[in-house]
């Protein structure tokens, strides 16, 4: 499996940009400013990754979104993407999914970005229903990030997966 180390990934988490294209030169003080802007608000902070394998090619795009969430407000996106050729097989893509996500986590709690740990949620792209390939690793992904103290939602509710992460990867 050819998961990102934690030094991989942070590289990868200073590439975010805003929708409208402009560079984020650091994620965690933009994240940071973005709620001081709004003191008084209620925020929820949801991560999201979502893949594309490109046909006829070993290429996977991965797109990662970070929705800053203002309660009643809507939300506020970032994403993050890149592209893969070492990825083989919907499992260890959907595993790799979840690793972004994770590590994206562990890299805002590590700077201190998430200093309350109830404000985070991890949109994973899985699914209970077991006709989908991805409830083959639901267990197992779901445990990994229980296991790193990480709150998650699934599909139906894991809408930075389902619908920001999957509109980033497509884009051009």
């Amino acid at each position: 499996m050819a998961f990102r180390t934690q030094k991989q990934l942070n590289q990868y988490f200073q590439t975010f940009r805003k929708l409208n294209g402009t560079k984020i030169e650091n994620v965690t003080d933009y994240i940071d400013d973005y709620l001081l802007k709004f003191p008084d608000e209620q925020f929820e902070i949801f991560i999201g990754t979502d893949s594309q394998k490109v046909r006829k090619r070993n290429l996977v795009w991965y797109s990662t979104v970070i929705c800053l969430y203002r309660q009643g407000k809507g939300a506020h996106l970032i994403y993050t993407k890149e592209k893969r050729h070492d990825i083989v097989g919907i499992k260890n893509r959907l595993k790799e999914e979840v690793n972004y996500s994770l590590g994206l986590a562990i890299y805002l709690r590590d700077n201190e970005i998430l200093y309350d740990k109830n404000l985070v949620k991890l949109h994973l792209d899985l699914s209970n229903d077991i006709q989908n390939e991805s409830n083959k690793v639901l267990n197992e992904m779901t445990g990994w990030v229980k296991g790193m103290d990480f709150n998650y939602r699934i599909k139906p509710e894991a809408v930075a997966a389902q619908y920001a992460a999957d509109m980033v990867v497509r884009m051009n």
